[in-house]
């Protein structure tokens, strides 16, 4: 898991984007809804799983790790 620096993650301020525990999907259909535990927060390897299965979200913002 890559780290994570809070100060370079600007969706960790807000409570609807925030996952400080770095949670998983539970499922990968969830991925990019409310029901997912990840808060909109994912991995690559979720991004990539979405965008192989044509569920990416309109709009994604990939950080680089650090």
């Amino acid at each position: 898991m890559p780290a994570i620096i809070s100060h370079h993650e600007p969706f960790m301020y807000y409570s609807q984007t925030t996952n400080m525990h770095h949670t998983r999907p539970s499922d990968p259909m969830l991925i990019g809804t409310s029901n997912d535990g990840a808060n909109h927060q994912y991995d690559l390897t979720d991004f990539f799983t979405a965008l192989n299965e044509g569920r990416l979200p309109t709009v994604s913002y990939v950080k680089a790790g650090a």
